[in-house]
């Protein structure tokens, strides 16, 4: 089993596992609801830095060779190991976020598992921003509400919590804002959440 805190592995480690962590951990950041900690989780990391220097390793051969300075060997390799697999997982995310691959698939008639596993995420895990909603609690309580940059949407599966910004009351085809107020929505309280375009408000401004 290889020593993960030894020094006398830590060449190796660079090579068969930092590129592959650090690809996989700025992914992540891009998705909701998907996280592991289990042994796969190395394994996908070492099979991933290996596709990875399958690929880079005949560049870094060739551009050692043309140069003549120590200094510059390093910084290239420093580059490809840490800076090019960051590079990449920026990428990965954002294609996962937006669907790029996904899509690319499914119009050549490949139906594959969506990057993002569950409706709640793909909904509102980072569509939400701007959004109006309307929140029907398990008791029949429902009221509007605005997701801005300030609102919160639980990624985490087992706390389902809801932070909204602006809470209102509805009422005649009308949305009454209610004196800035926000609410936190425990999670199990929700019944069903509907997205909705921007309707007709009042007290937004607190001259009206």
């Amino acid at each position: 089993m290889l020593n993960l805190a030894s020094l006398d592995n830590l060449p190796l480690i660079l090579i068969c596992v930092v590129p592959g962590f650090i690809m996989m951990s700025i992914r992540s950041q891009f998705l909701t609801g998907r996280s592991r900690s289990d042994s796969r989780t190395f394994l996908i990391y070492v099979t991933i830095s290996l596709l990875y220097n399958s690929f880079v390793f005949p560049f870094i051969d060739y551009i050692q060779l043309q140069s003549e300075f120590d200094f510059v060997k390093m910084l290239i390799w420093l580059a490809l190991s840490i800076f090019v697999p960051a590079l990449l997982g920026l990428l990965f995310g954002l294609s996962a976020q937006k669907n790029w691959f996904y899509n690319v698939l499914r119009r050549c008639g490949l139906n594959i598992v969506h990057p993002v596993e569950t409706a709640w995420d793909y909904t509102l895990g980072t569509n939400m921003v701007g959004q109006y909603i309307i929140v029907t609690l398990k008791d029949g309580t429902y009221f509007g509400g605005f997701c801005g940059e300030k609102s919160f949407i639980s990624s985490e599966p087992s706390e389902r919590d809801i932070y909204i910004e602006r809470i209102y009351d509805i009422g005649n085809n009308t949305w009454h804002l209610r004196n800035q107020t926000s609410v936190i929505v425990a999670s199990g309280q929700v019944s069903r959440i509907e997205l909705v375009a921007q309707p007709t408000t009042k007290g937004e401004d607190r001259n009206e």
